[in-house]
């Protein structure tokens, strides 16, 4: 058999549904990640809605121009599901109704003691010559097509279903199809720079890194920088080290990781790496912080817990700001953040107490605009207070807050920028 060395795949995601924003998109993105091991590539990506027409005009066109074409979804059993009879007619194939089709289906049925409705049965046809793929949860077989030494390949929309499908079914056999050699991605997080000034700091750098590619993304507030290079796998491992430490020294100090995490999991590990206990005292960002840091394995070995002090009197009740500086200062001041965060850790007895008190909006005090916050941050018996603006809605503040609170410790505690070597910290805590 004729084995393509770099194959390019085509995605056609099948559904009104995600056109009308109804639905996230998660199996493309799965489906992307375990195509990269194999070294296939993802050039394209259709998203067509339930319209035998429009179908039939994207399958068309990916199959001008692809290796591989993958439909994901409209194979269920309603008049709506429209892909196993567009692929048939586009591909020139008949459909005819398979009996062992029809006998899983109504097997399936009677075991779980649910009445088989006739539309089901549209599910058991299929084109002739395709292969059938194992569905181990679902009602819907996925479908693999030889046209014209092009595998076409139908799967079914729900993740569940999906992503069985592609690990058990799928991926086998794209693994003896095809030998190619894999794409080798590793990413770097950033944190406090813009789109534009990393461009800037980049531009000098292209034509060093030889055969690694470097695309950036915007991704809750941070930046992935990832670095992509296709070649034998240890190669291509050296080439990106090379690379980063090449770029590394120019990305300080907002360079906070040399391998995919974030920042709520860079806390936690470097932290109980040190020993370290964290707490906080939260008004504006509602616990957002802590639950941010609870989410990460071992959290417990770092995280005391947290004070959501929203209100006034939590805030004088459980991490002692006087009332009077609440009166004159208000709950939204450098002062009210210092008491918040020398309460804290006087209450915790943790290393690294931060606090958070601030303006999310739509209301503004009357003295700070919408998005003022200040953070206090006592650790090791010295506090320190910042002050920031943040913009946008309420619910980006608050993100953009908390992320900036981890930010923050990890700064304070000197854990926060990493080496280009192994990702671990640069330096331990003065």
């Amino acid at each position: 058999m004729n084995r393509p060395s770099a194959p390019v795949a085509e995605l056609i995601c099948v559904g009104t549904e995600h056109l009308l924003g109804e639905v996230v998109d998660t199996n493309s993105p799965y489906l992307c990640g375990r195509l990269k091991e194999l070294g296939i590539c993802v050039y394209r990506k259709q998203v067509c809605g339930d319209h035998a027409g429009r179908l039939r005009e994207a399958l068309t066109l990916a199959l001008s121009r692809a290796d591989l074409v993958i439909l994901i979804g409209g194979l269920g059993p309603t008049e709506d599901d429209l892909s196993r009879e567009c692929v048939a007619e586009t591909l020139g194939l008949p459909l005819w109704e398979d009996p062992e089709l029809v006998a899983r289906l109504r097997e399936y049925f009677a075991s779980r003691a649910r009445r088989m409705a006739s539309c089901n049965l549209r599910q058991a046809r299929r084109p002739q010559g395709s292969v059938v793929l194992e569905n181990a949860c679902g009602t819907a077989p996925g479908l693999w097509i030889e046209w014209e030494n092009k595998p076409v390949v139908l799967l079914p929309g729900p993740p569940k279903e999906f992503c069985m499908m592609v690990d058990r079914e799928l991926m086998p056999r794209l693994s003896a199809r095809y030998q190619s050699v894999p794409i080798v991605t590793r990413s770097l997080r950033l944190y406090g720079i813009g789109e534009s000034e990393l461009a800037e700091r980049l531009s000098a750098f292209w034509d060093g890194i030889g055969e690694v590619t470097v695309a950036d993304y915007i991704k809750d507030g941070e930046i992935e920088l990832r670095l992509a290079c296709r070649m034998e796998e240890t190669q291509a491992k050296k080439k990106i080290s090379d690379a980063i430490r090449l770029l590394a020294p120019h990305l300080r100090p907002y360079l906070y990781a040399t391998q995919n995490t974030d920042l709520a999991h860079a806390l936690i590990e470097r932290f109980a790496a040190r020993g370290l206990r964290f707490s906080s005292a939260e008004s504006c960002t509602g616990g957002a912080i802590a639950s941010l840091l609870a989410a990460v394995p071992g959290a417990s070995e770092v995280l005391w817990g947290a004070c959501v002090t929203y209100d006034n009197e939590a805030k004088t009740s459980l991490v002692c700001v006087s009332e009077e500086t609440l009166r004159t200062h208000g709950a939204v001041s450098d002062q009210t953040a210092r008491e918040m965060a020398r309460g804290m850790a006087e209450r915790s007895k943790s290393d690294l107490a931060l606090s958070v008190t601030g303006l999310a909006g739509p209301g503004d005090d009357g003295v700070h605009p919408v998005g003022t916050v200040f953070f206090g941050v006592s650790f090791r018996g010295e506090i320190r207070v910042f002050e920031r603006h943040f913009s946008g809605d309420r619910a980006r503040i608050r993100r953009d807050a908390a992320l900036y609170g981890i930010a923050l410790s990890l700064q304070t505690a000197g854990l926060f920028e990493a080496l280009p070597e192994d990702g671990d910290p640069a330096g331990d805590p003065e």
